[in-house]
């Protein structure tokens, strides 16, 4: 068995509530700002579903005999102890984000200071407008628990790219060109 995906985990976990079709998955995913912390687009909804399923980790069937009938995806006792393992794998899995940002600073030598700092103070609010409406969402009564607890993760990190951000900026305007 191959080691799943962060995709493939979420979409384990979100039929560990129940069986579901495809369109509705999509709707959960939407409902819950799940795209606000992963990666997972519309269109690779069925592609894991099919991963999934070949891999005996989902089974699916039709709602009706029809043509065009929708498939209603179930998680397996499997899938289950998969999406768990995973789960508490990832739990203690740390990976360096490679932020592009890093590749404009390694490259400030090319730049002019005072563009630098333009660019970096647009950033600092662009970081700022983000956190924002993370701190928003996690603060909407309606937002269960485990909801709010995933938009910690985000807001600690945009957080802690402010501080380092303003860091970066008063360490350029105090280096005299």
């Amino acid at each position: 068995m191959h080691e799943l995906s962060p995709s493939e985990l979420l979409v384990l976990g979100l039929l560990a509530e129940g069986a579901t079709h495809g369109y509705e998955l999509e709707r959960l995913i939407r409902a819950r700002g799940v795209r606000n912390w992963t990666s997972l687009g519309t269109s690779s909804i069925y592609y894991v579903l099919r991963r999934l399923e070949d891999h005996g980790l989902i089974v699916s069937h039709k709602e009706s005999p029809a043509e065009k009938a929708r498939r209603e995806f179930k998680l397996t006792h499997e899938g289950r102890k998969m999406c768990a393992e995973g789960s508490l794998r990832l739990l203690r899995e740390v990976k360096l984000v490679h932020a592009p940002v890093l590749v404009g600073m390694a490259n400030l030598e090319l730049l002019d200071r005072s563009d630098v700092l333009l660019a970096l103070r647009e950033r600092r609010n662009n970081v700022a407008e983000c956190l924002e409406g993370l701190i928003g969402a996690r603060t909407n009564p309606d937002v269960p628990l485990v909801a709010r607890l995933i938009f910690d993760h985000p807001a600690a990190v945009l957080e802690a790219e402010l501080k380092w951000i303003d860091g970066t900026i008063a360490t350029l305007e105090e280096i005299d060109d």
